[in-house]
């Protein structure tokens, strides 16, 4: 029996990092997503268990860029697979997601007829869409309402007029009469705050992550600039302690795409 939240990411090799971004993005708002990456063990026969998941999983989403459409190799088995399984879906059933990385065109005629999503031109938009159609709407509002309120206020509220003021008044403040530098520094800080908002490294657990950014909100309140200075290398440091990173798949995961 399906699990109705596994979700299998096929990606080419040198899409690694954003498919890891898109992971973990789905991972913290409620989904079982797999990756070979992240959840094949060592010793198992990874084209056994890739073959195993894709037939238990809800959704397969298929990443789409310049480096899989023209690419030979196991990429291109695991989608002919999940074509073959997207025969037997019902009608009007989501479970092929084409999730295009860059402008490209699919080259299998069946994907051609689904919508895909765009994730060039809007991150955060494609993301939402993706979670739309496997379901997770409820479960990443649910998520963000256990976000703390300084986090959730530091993130969302965008350039609302109290922030803004409240820049141009530390920079008015700091560089008195001096109105170039005033310039600069409000639009290095707003730059910045946009930044922050968007801010979604992955591999960092959310706990941590927002632990690490109530610290630099706490101790550079309105100095957004300083905040994700502090927040990126504490960043850094936690993936250097933890070793994380994406590195290059091993030679028998080279070999399936």
């Amino acid at each position: 029996m399906s699990d109705i939240r596994k979700v299998f990411i096929s990606y080419a090799r040198e899409d690694c990092d954003l498919a890891k971004k898109i992971y973990y993005e789905l991972k913290n708002a409620g989904a079982s997503p797999w990756l070979d990456q992240e959840d094949l063990l060592p010793g198992q026969n990874w084209e056994m268990e890739i073959s195993k998941i894709i037939s238990s999983c809800s959704f397969f989403i298929a990443l789409l860029s310049i480096n899989s459409v023209n690419k030979t190799g196991y990429v291109q088995k695991e989608l002919k697979k999940a074509l073959e399984f997207l025969d037997c879906q019902p009608p009007g059933k989501v479970y092929l997601i084409p999730v295009r990385l860059d402008d490209v065109e699919p080259r299998h005629e069946e994907i051609t007829k689904l919508h895909y999503v765009d994730m060039f031109s809007s991150w955060d938009n494609g993301m939402q869409k993706v979670k739309q159609s496997i379901g997770l709407k409820e479960a990443d509002k649910d998520r963000n309402s256990r976000v703390s309120p300084k986090i959730t206020a530091t993130r969302h509220h965008e350039l609302s007029k109290e922030t803004i003021e409240r820049i141009k008044k530390n920079a008015a403040s700091t560089h008195p009469g001096d109105f170039a530098t005033q310039k600069y520094v409000i639009d290095k800080q707003i730059n910045a705050l946009g930044r922050l908002m968007n801010y979604r490294p992955q591999g960092v657990p959310l706990d941590t992550l927002f632990e690490i950014m109530e610290n630099s909100a706490s101790r550079h309140p309105y100095d957004f600039s300083t905040q994700l200075f502090v927040i990126e290398k504490q960043v850094e440091s936690w993936r250097e302690l933890h070793h994380v990173g994406c590195g290059e798949r091993s030679e028998p995961h080279q070999s399936r795409n």
